[in-house]
């Protein structure tokens, strides 16, 4: 391809659509309720401000054992920044935002070096203003942060093979992101990783000892394991006892069992990540045509269907675990509208900027609508301040059908989860007041035995996936 892009257009097209992206993730930051999985962030966070100990993670009273620390860590450290020793939801987005908008950058940077500068261009407004990149800086969770060190991996192992005299540095800056791309959510998407990029050593007509002098490999996991070891031993040995075993930290998800798990889940599910601009998915069929690197087609190829393969085999669906690949995913479908363009089409790059355009004022004006993201998710938030007001001093706040996470982050508590009448009578029995402010489902509210007075405090709305919510007092009659 013809790089016609002088470098500063390209300095003020990527600043706007930094600029367009940085609009996007800030949009309702700080004003959206938190949702159920945020909670385990914020509330492991707030545990470690409270107590000092920044090596087990606690929810809810109880160790946290399902996933690493780097996202606790950094959101205290935001508070602790800020002066603030309570946790808010805008301390566990703030690492999303600022890791989707690195992403954003990476990609440019890689879709230029892999074929020139309008790919990179596009693909950086492409992965700016998808469905995936919304959403994903929108929460406290893990995934956007790791999607972006996966992508930084990317980006310096591209520059390390291409040689020259960083390129040494830069393949230990990959094994170094992935060291704390493994404290942040795991080690399996470095590992796949890791693969794709042996494969791509081996098209490349390097041979073994070519590739490991490229890669790197024991001077790197060295490296790594430098980073990412330590917490795991602290946990393992501040646990005592069988310690990490049968937990998600020990790697209870990586069992595989291909006949259970085979699906074509991985091929089609995660295009969500890319929406709307899967509208021009047709433009894929470019791919192999004269025009564009082959190579770096396959490799990119390589790059989303590898972890597709590999995740088709674990015990879970969940199609936000290729969010990593956002960054092939959004160069491919660039050089490829490119070409498009190239073929005499020039209406493309109207519906292409049109496009863009429309989802910065979708996305921008959405993430502060409350239609955007469920009237759900305010209900719920709304019932956990009014049990918050009822559940003062030594009340048991307690949660029957009904998941704990969004009222103990609200509380600022711990939340009781019992499983039936009869524990919800046992413990108003011994409650210091006689009485307990309970969570449970609209259903469940004929269920409660009939000898304690029920007072009801308010409801919260259900959709498709949750029931609507009932909060009562309990109390002895």
């Amino acid at each position: 391809m013809r790089n016609i892009t002088i470098r500063p257009r390209w300095n003020t097209t990527l600043s706007v659509i930094i600029l367009c992206a940085t609009l996007i993730a800030f949009s309702g930051l700080a004003w959206l309720p938190i949702e159920a999985h945020e909670a385990f962030v914020l509330l492991s966070a707030q545990h470690m401000l409270d107590s000092g100990d920044w090596v087990v993670p606690f929810f809810n009273g109880e160790p946290r054992l399902t996933k690493p620390p780097f996202n606790y860590w950094l959101t205290a450290i935001i508070a602790k920044l800020g002066g603030s020793g309570q946790i808010e939801p805008w301390h566990g987005r703030l690492p999303s935002a600022l890791g989707g908008i690195g992403l954003v950058l990476v990609t440019a940077y890689a879709g230029r070096k892999l074929f020139d500068a309008r790919v990179g261009l596009l693909a950086a407004a492409i992965s700016a203003s998808c469905s995936g990149f919304f959403y994903y800086t929108h929460t406290a969770r893990p995934e956007m942060l790791y999607a972006f060190l996966c992508a930084l991996a990317i980006v310096t192992y591209l520059h390390a093979r291409d040689g020259g005299n960083a390129s040494a540095i830069a393949i230990y800056a990959m094994w170094a992101t992935f060291g704390v791309a493994t404290l942040s959510k795991g080690p399996q998407l470095p590992a796949i990783l890791l693969a794709a990029f042996a494969i791509d050593q081996y098209w490349r007509g390097n041979g073994l000892r070519q590739g490991l002098h490229v890669l790197k490999p024991l001077r790197g996991l060295m490296l790594m394991a430098l980073i990412a070891v330590p917490w795991w031993w602290l946990l393992h040995h501040r646990l005592g006892g069988a310690g990490l075993r049968g937990t998600q930290l020990s790697g209870t998800l990586l069992h595989v069992n291909p006949l259970a798990n085979l699906s074509l889940y991985y091929l089609y599910r995660p295009l969500q990540l890319l929406l709307p601009w899967i509208v021009f998915l047709p433009a894929l069929a470019l791919a192999g045509k004269p025009g564009l690197d082959r190579k770096n087609i396959k490799l990119l190829a390589l790059l989303v269907l590898l972890p597709a393969a590999i995740l088709t085999f674990g015990p879970q669906k969940r199609w936000y675990y290729m969010l990593p690949a956002l960054l092939p995913m959004s160069i491919v479908l660039a050089a490829c509208i490119v070409a498009w363009y190239e073929k005499k089409t020039p209406r493309v790059a109207m519906a292409v900027g049109g496009l863009f355009i429309v989802c910065v004022l979708a996305f921008t004006s959405g993430g502060q609508m409350q239609r955007t993201w469920g009237a759900v998710r305010f209900s719920h938030a709304q019932l956990a301040h009014v049990m918050k007001q009822h559940g003062a001093g030594d009340t048991p706040q307690v949660t029957w059908g009904v998941t704990p996470e969004v009222f103990a982050f609200y509380t600022g508590k711990t939340v009781t989860v019992v499983e039936s009448p009869v524990e919800i009578a046992r413990k108003v029995e011994q409650s210091p007041q006689g009485r307990i402010v309970l969570v449970l489902q609209d259903s469940d509210f004929g269920k409660l035995p009939s000898d304690l007075r029920i007072e009801v405090l308010g409801r919260a709305i259900g959709d498709a996936n949750d029931e609507p919510a009932v909060l009562v007092i309990a109390s002895r009659p």
